[in-house]
């Protein structure tokens, strides 16, 4: 006979009976963790906390990494493009078409200018949702409790209704003809000055495009993207694009004044070396959503909202939509007035959505550029609705030819649809530099270190690991601080400095507060002017890190690599995109085993170097030939699309 199903109690309820699962949602403290559950006896808690070290092992708390992905061939992100394609599909109700086909703006799909915003909230709400799910069936399957946002945002509540206040109260309360007259005043002047400003930018816009000039090859990029690098061989500045490094300045070499390269807004942002940068873009003409939009962005709203509610609100959804329309109109007007031969571009599959589209459109031939390892190419896997061309135009917008790292994302294309023709392996750019410093010499080694201020008479391990993402914690506080104890009792015992590489969205405080604790270990590399990777790699032996490029960068400039492969990684990360990685680089899932992997890479100089050496055998797979050249093969691929041949010496015309 079979035990009748237990029923589960209120998680409020004092009793000792099973309680559902209790959800507490953020990155948050474990004192506002406790006060956020004060009031739940006795039921399990299941926590995205910065750190488990303030519940001191209690059984009943545990972290949402530990329900986390284990299977090798398991794809949250696989997950979120399947819904954001069958949210794509999905008919609507106020326009009778799919969602990617009620968006028409132009003769174009707008939706695809929307529909990337969507990509990153599914995947953290799906991945958070079948997490909790194995969280809950670990409690007996009685379901959760969320808690959070709301929680801490709670707006105070009248005690009574406007009628119900005193006659003193309502008096206070009343507009007088004089205030009514000052904000209609007001309103007025705001509605002259906003009229003023709009005239003044269509002026603006209108002698901007008159300046401008027919060129081969046009580019847009974001200032900020760029990072400036200290030349430690005369310490001199340059700006850097990262995503495709020295790719524009040798394509403005073969061209001079023929390729026409601008700033998407005139931001303050120095940019040593770009001299060759024209006029940034005028500012955007923004129009109201055309009123056909509005009804089916509601609707689409309410369908996506039971999973991507906690991330976009409908004023969010309308406001991007309006500026990608907005930005999309404005390109179309420049390349009507620049008429390049070919654009090349960064990011094509993000921000820069709407410029693609409107080079297709305006017939000039595209190159895009492979921008990131691996996460971010599930959002790029659209063969259920095609690739725009003058059949398709509701398909989605993609270059003609794209610039592969490797082997390996050319496969990754070639199954989501991309034809052969346009998929180039040309090798990623930025390790062109790593590759020239592979084989760097004690006595170059020892002058970038004078350089740096660092000590010749030690070794040195370059940790990468980044703690935060968005709302998701790559390495916990506690983790983070057990690693980087690990790390200074290991160089202690074997004579290694730690350089630290902080990433943007690292918690800076922690860092240095880490460093001040162990100032005879660790050194951390500066923020403002930042030192390029090549050169820090270039003098250190071994790196540990989170999953990153700069571990294949490490890998090309000789160091052996440890990957930290911890619950709260493994969360975030995509893992058949980690597991690129096995085989290059020992994997470590917990804090504690970090010496055993490490240990044997520090006590014998010949196993460091067979590691290296297996690793860089696989990394081409992923990288490509590391031969310094990538750079220059996108560059030439830029001309071959412009109709420009490159002589014999290389690019120069």
């Amino acid at each position: 006979m079979n035990e009748p199903t237990p029923h589960p109690e209120s998680p409020l309820s004092t009793g000792q009976g099973p309680k559902p699962l209790v959800f507490v949602q953020g990155v948050l403290s474990a004192a506002q963790i406790r006060e956020a559950c004060d009031g739940f006896v006795n039921a399990p808690i299941c926590v995205e906390a910065r750190s488990m070290a303030g519940f001191h092992g209690d059984p009943n708390v545990r972290h949402i990494s530990e329900f986390g992905p284990t299977d090798p061939t398991d794809s949250a992100r696989v997950l979120a493009r399947d819904w954001v394609a069958e949210l794509s599909a999905t008919v609507l109700k106020s326009t009778g078409k799919p969602v990617y086909q009620s968006f028409t703006y132009g003769g174009i799909s707008a939706w695809w200018f929307l529909e990337i915003a969507f990509q990153e909230p599914a995947y953290l709400a799906l991945r958070r949702q079948e997490a909790l799910r194995k969280a809950a069936a670990a409690n007996g399957d009685l379901g959760w409790v969320s808690l959070g946002g709301s929680l801490y945002d709670r707006l105070p509540v009248m005690e009574e209704p406007l009628k119900g206040l005193r006659k003193r109260t309502r008096a206070k309360m009343r507009l007088d003809i004089d205030t009514v007259r000052s904000i209609a005043n007001r309103q007025s002047l705001k509605d002259f000055r906003d009229g003023m400003r709009r005239k003044a930018r269509d002026l603006y816009r209108g002698l901007w495009l008159a300046q401008q000039k027919r060129a081969d090859v046009f580019s847009v990029i974001e200032l900020e993207n760029l990072r400036r690098h200290v030349n430690l061989a005369d310490d001199s500045v340059a700006a850097v694009l990262p995503y495709a490094e020295d790719v524009i300045e040798q394509t403005h070499k073969a061209l001079g004044d023929r390729y026409s390269v601008h700033a998407k807004r005139d931001v303050d942002v120095p940019s040593e070396g770009w001299d060759f940068l024209r006029a940034p873009l005028p500012p955007l003409t923004i129009k109201s959503l055309p009123p056909a939009f509005l009804q089916p962005l509601r609707e689409l709203y309410e369908l996506s909202r039971p999973v991507i509610g906690g991330y976009l609100t409908l004023p969010v959804l309308v406001e991007i939509m309006t500026v990608r329309l907005a930005e999309f109109d404005a390109y179309l007007q420049v390349l009507r007035k620049i008429k390049p031969k070919a654009l090349f571009m960064y990011n094509w599959e993000g921000v820069f959505r709407p410029l693609t589209t409107a080079a297709l459109m305006s017939g000039c031939r595209v190159v895009g550029v492979q921008q990131a390892l691996g996460p971010y190419l599930h959002a790029l896997d659209h063969k259920r609705f095609g690739y725009y061309s003058a059949a398709n135009p509701m398909g989605f917008a993609a270059p003609h030819k794209i610039a592969l790292w490797g082997d390996m994302h050319k496969e990754q294309f070639l199954d989501f649809g991309y034809g052969e023709d346009q998929l180039v392996v040309t090798g990623y750019a930025r390790v062109d530099k790593h590759a020239r410093l592979r084989e760097h010499s004690v006595e170059s080694r020892d002058a970038r270190l004078k350089r740096l201020k660092l000590p010749t008479d030690c070794r040195y391990l370059m940790f990468t690991g980044q703690s935060k993402v968005l709302d998701t914690l790559l390495l916990r506080d506690d983790h983070f601080i057990e690693t980087i104890s690990t790390l200074c009792r290991l160089g202690q015992e074997f004579n290694f400095r730690i350089i630290m590489k902080p990433w943007t969205s690292d918690d800076m405080p922690l860092i240095e507060k880490i460093a001040t604790l162990n100032r005879d270990r660790i050194w951390i590399a500066p923020q403002d002017v930042v030192l390029g990777n090549a050169d820090l790699l270039a003098v250190t032996d071994w790196v540990v890190g989170t999953f990153s490029s700069i571990l294949g960068e490490a890998t090309v400039a000789g160091n052996a690599c440890v990957l930290l492969n911890y619950p709260e990684s493994r969360y975030y990360f995509d893992l058949p995109h980690v597991e690129n990685y096995r085989g290059m680089m020992p994997f470590v899932d917990q804090p504690q085993d970090l010496e055993a992997a490490l240990r044997p890479l520090l006590e014998s100089e010949a196993l460091r170097q067979g590691s290296v050496e297996a690793a860089r055998k696989l990394a081409p797979r992923i990288f490509g030939p590391c031969d310094g050249q990538a750079a220059s093969r996108i560059a030439a691929l830029v001309l071959q699309e412009a109709g420009v041949r490159p002589d014999a010496n290389g690019l120069d015309l």
